[in-house]
């Protein structure tokens, strides 16, 4: 009696009937079994990348890519970097503008961002009003923080400006001293020194002082009229007349004083 093998044992030949022969492998694979036919091992998978780029929303920075499927998991990167207009010293009064620029430097898109501490600049200075701006992504100042976040596409650039106002008078430490940090994955400042400034505030003795200009006349104060050209010294005449003569000349507190009046 002819009997006909089993699907679990059926081998995986070549056929031409190519749904029967996905159908054997399929079941072979999901069985855990092999029938010795080369044909029937398993497809390799390429390398997953980290499970951030997997169980995270897709988004502008989270979403696969052409690299990415071929296997490759680029990180996400971005460097900060801070400036000011004058590196001082500044006198009170004066105003300073300050700039933070972000670059993307990596071959993904990345949502960066940054926090600025101003509460060493707040103490002897104040931010001028309506003086935020960024080129890109959003800026805004809380408290004595300036906050950035954007997205940035590879080789993407953002600069945020702001400028701040000397008190006058000066009632800080007069050093204008504030750091950038970043605040989003892949961020590092561009170098060592390159996130934080530091500006000294002159003292007021050392404050320039403005050259006087013509001074105007008081409105009560009368001009001058001519003056009388200078003559030489005249002696004095000796006293004459009926009112000293003959009259010894008394001097208070001297008693007796033998002195006439001639």
């Amino acid at each position: 009696m002819r009997t006909t093998p089993s699907r679990r044992s059926a081998p995986c030949r070549r056929s031409s009937a190519g749904p029967s022969r996905a159908a054997a492998c399929t079941a072979s694979a999901r069985t855990g079994t092999s029938t010795g036919s080369p044909t029937c091992r398993r497809r390799p998978r390429p390398p997953r990348c980290p499970s951030r780029w997997s169980r995270r929303p897709a988004t502008a920075s989270t979403a696969p890519t052409a690299v990415q499927d071929a296997g490759e998991c680029p990180e996400p990167a971005y460097t900060v970097e801070k400036s000011a207009s004058s590196a001082g010293p500044v006198n009170a009064g004066d105003t300073l503008t300050y700039a933070v620029t972000v670059v993307n430097t990596s071959t993904v898109t990345v949502n960066a961002g940054f926090t600025d501490d101003l509460a060493g600049v707040l103490d002897d200075g104040q931010v001028v009003p309506g003086s935020v701006t960024a080129s890109t992504g959003t800026a805004a100042l809380t408290g004595t923080s300036l906050n950035w976040s954007g997205v940035l596409a590879p080789e993407g650039t953002a600069t945020v400006t702001y400028q701040v106002r000397v008190d006058d008078p000066v009632t800080g430490d007069r050093v204008l001293r504030n750091t950038v940090t970043p605040t989003s994955e892949g961020g590092t400042c561009v170098a060592e020194g390159r996130c934080a400034v530091e500006v000294p505030v002159a003292d007021d003795c050392d404050k320039p002082r403005k050259p006087h200009g013509n001074h105007k006349p008081h409105e009560n104060q009368k001009p001058h009229g001519a003056h009388n050209p200078y003559t030489a010294f005249k002696p004095f005449k000796p006293l004459s007349g009926d009112l000293f003569a003959g009259k010894p000349l008394a001097v208070p507190g001297v008693p007796g004083l033998p002195a006439r009046n001639r």
